[in-house]
């Protein structure tokens, strides 16, 4: 511990005093008050951990923050769920960095989670934090990454020429369509997690369901078909080229017959110059989406850490059995 700074647990009733840091730190980004109380005050599964780093002389104004949602991974149907928790929020006050606070709220998180009974904790890290993470024990899982498809080659080829390095997506300033009843994907669901039973993969019930969307900003949109199932995405911009990014897919039939039905409905609607997805290679659906014409984007892989805490939790090592989608990561 510094004498500069302190750690503290952040209580839920505490949580927007996050806010100014979140502001600072992502500025360009829109809604980070229903953004935290999304992900720290609502949770149907209850509260995950929330500790930040204040000064010393003031424990109301966090400096630094680490926060985790708890996240219904599952492996089998009617199993047992293990303790999991996904990170989120993840930040250092621009002022304050390089003086070792990162670690420090790390070491102090685990310590945390161990003493309430976690098992293990996942998170997508930026790449310069990947070398920290390892040394505090996480192991990256590979072959989770984004698939892409070009649907207006010319504008995109723009969008890449236009700038140095490649840029961001942005949401469109558009808010939420209202989450479709969970009646009415209940039959998605029931078959989404037959086809998953076995692999690492986010659980939904109705209020989990209701919950995952209900991020007023987020702009979050949806496609439901009584014949072909489930899509959420979103739509924004790259650069000059506009943008869908599929957050998941819930086939109702054979998914080489559903899935392209559904992504056309939504090509159709939108119009987008590009269809993205971010999904692990060993999803059954990744075949699907490949045949489909979408390719693995040449950066490689993402960041996709994980740490056991238990050792029920060094089952989620194994690479071959996660099953993540977009609308699977906090930050979607």
């Amino acid at each position: 511990m510094n004498s500069d700074w302190t750690v503290v647990e952040l209580k839920q009733e505490n949580a927007q005093s996050l806010l100014p840091l979140f502001e600072c730190v992502w500025p360009r980004e829109d809604g980070h008050r229903e953004k935290i109380r999304w992900a720290f005050e609502t949770n149907p599964l209850g509260p995950g951990i929330l500790m930040a780093a204040t000064p010393a002389e003031d424990e109301t104004t966090p400096i630094a923050a680490r926060g985790s949602i708890v996240w219904p991974v599952t492996s089998r149907l009617g199993a047992t769920n293990a303790n999991v928790h996904q990170f989120h929020g993840t930040c250092v006050h621009p002022s304050h960095r390089r003086k070792g606070i990162f670690t420090t709220l790390n070491r102090e998180f685990l310590v945390r989670f161990a003493d309430t009974g976690g098992d293990a904790i996942f998170n997508i890290s930026a790449a310069a934090s990947k070398a920290g993470y390892e040394k505090l024990g996480w192991t990256y899982i590979p072959g989770f990454h984004r698939l892409v498809l070009v649907l207006r080659p010319i504008r995109v080829l723009r969008t890449l020429l236009a700038r140095t390095g490649r840029p961001d997506f942005f949401l469109n300033s558009v808010p939420s369509q209202r989450t479709p009843c969970f009646e009415q994907v209940a039959a998605a669901n029931n078959k989404r997690s037959s086809v998953l039973d076995g692999r690492f993969y986010t659980r939904y019930d109705d209020a989990f369901f209701r919950w995952r969307y209900a991020n007023p900003a987020a702009g979050y949109r949806f496609v439901v078909d009584a014949t072909d199932g489930f899509c959420s995405y979103k739509v924004g911009r790259r650069g000059a080229a506009s943008e869908v990014l599929i957050g998941d897919i819930w086939p109702l039939g054979t998914p080489y017959r559903s899935i392209p039905k559904l992504l056309w409905r939504v090509v159709r609607r939108e119009k987008p110059h590009l269809v993205t997805i971010v999904m692990s290679k060993t999803h059954p659906y990744h075949r699907c989406l490949r045949a489909l014409a979408f390719f693995p984007d040449p950066k490689g892989d993402l960041n996709h850490g994980v740490r056991p805490v238990s050792e029920k939790g060094r089952k989620f090592l194994q690479p071959s059995r996660w099953a993540l989608m977009t609308a699977d990561i906090d930050t979607y």
